[in-house]
């Protein structure tokens, strides 16, 4: 099990790329938890649909993302809790909450950092911060990763 940050330089036009950067205050703007015990399948929220899993797809411009390596003891409840998400609509009220600090809750919907945060929280054994999951940018998630100690892994561990 791995997340993988995406960088805003990845974002299609120069105007979301400075948009998506100014929102969460850095140049970490989404993130994802890849399963590479079910053929590396992606599970996060998108802003058109939602939760859902995506397949892995070769990722041409690998200086664009960041992958690191999470203990998977229990990786597949992590799983199935993603897999509960699916079909879950975007939070964008809650993303407007989080750059502004202010805690939007909304339980029927979701984004990709309040996502993954979660996950990891309740399904690694990863002592992360206690934040509320709704506060959390993919940027505060990447630095607690590191926090942790752990190293990104290139892409070719997955891009196969």
């Amino acid at each position: 099990m791995y997340i993988l940050f995406e960088n805003f330089r990845n974002v299609d036009t120069y105007f979301m790329q400075r948009l998506m950067a100014m929102a969460v205050r850095g140049e970490w703007v989404h993130c994802e938890i890849v399963f590479n015990e079910k053929n590396n399948v992606r599970a996060s929220a998108w802003d058109k649909s939602g939760v859902e899993f995506r397949n892995w797809e070769y990722i041409h411009y690998p200086e664009r993302f960041e992958l690191y390596p999470l203990p998977s003891e229990y990786w597949l409840e992590a799983y199935r809790i993603c897999q509960a998400q699916v079909g879950t609509k975007y939070d964008r009220l809650g993303v407007i909450g989080m750059m502004y600090k202010i805690p939007v809750f909304n339980n029927e919907r979701n984004f990709c950092s309040k996502l993954c945060y979660e996950t990891i929280q309740n399904y690694t054994s990863l002592d992360l911060p206690i934040e509320r999951s709704s506060l959390v940018t993919p940027l505060m998630m990447r630095r607690m990763i590191i926090n942790q100690g752990i190293k990104p892994v290139p892409l070719s561990v997955l891009n196969q």
